[in-house]
């Protein structure tokens, strides 16, 4: 489920309301943001996930500084290396209008994984790329671009998945070096 309900509302309602103003009686001296739930009544404009997609950047938007509180999706893993564009989720998805990645070789230089693939628990179950070519719908380097060139862009979180096999490897089958298959 992408964003928070909250009240029975996905922006949060009259809680998000109540608890930004919580938050400036505790401390009025700093700005409240969140992951995306109540993001209207927030000081800062944050957005989960969504914030990666070309379509977000076409969007109107509050007139307030943005953070994007989960972008980009990556998880690469330093060290290992592909020539190929990895993208994840099905690309082309239309639905997610990601940005354009180029592959760095016509063909692929590096082996596929340590696992054959009838081996992993998932098809995602595989390293990406130290190179910038493993994503979702944005890369790392065109996220700290448009941060630089868009004047209401504030800043971003990256995503914890480098070098991380919990919340990544646990969705799509294990961290690449922790299979969850049966009998392993």
């Amino acid at each position: 489920m992408r964003g928070c309900l909250v009240g029975g509302q996905r922006d949060g309602g009259p809680v998000a309301k109540q608890l930004v103003e919580v938050c400036h009686q505790l401390d009025p001296t700093r700005p409240v943001t969140s992951g995306h739930s109540g993001s209207n009544f927030m000081d800062v404009y944050g957005v989960n996930g969504h914030s990666e997609s070309q379509k977000f950047f076409k969007e109107k938007r509050p007139d307030k500084p943005f953070v994007a509180t989960e972008a980009p999706h990556t998880w690469q893993v330093r060290g290992f290396y592909k020539s190929k564009t990895w993208y994840r989720d099905g690309f082309p998805n239309k639905r997610q209008q990601p940005f354009e990645t180029p592959d760095l070789t016509e063909d692929e230089i590096f082996s596929n994984a340590f696992l054959a693939p009838d081996d992993m628990a998932n098809g995602k179950q595989i390293f990406n790329s130290s190179y910038d070519n493993g994503l979702v719908r944005i890369n790392a380097r065109q996220n700290w671009e448009k941060m630089r060139d868009l004047p209401w862009y504030s800043g971003h979180f990256r995503w914890t998945g480098f070098d991380y096999p919990g919340e990544a490897g646990y969705v799509h089958g294990g961290g690449p070096s922790t299979p969850l298959r049966e009998g392993r």
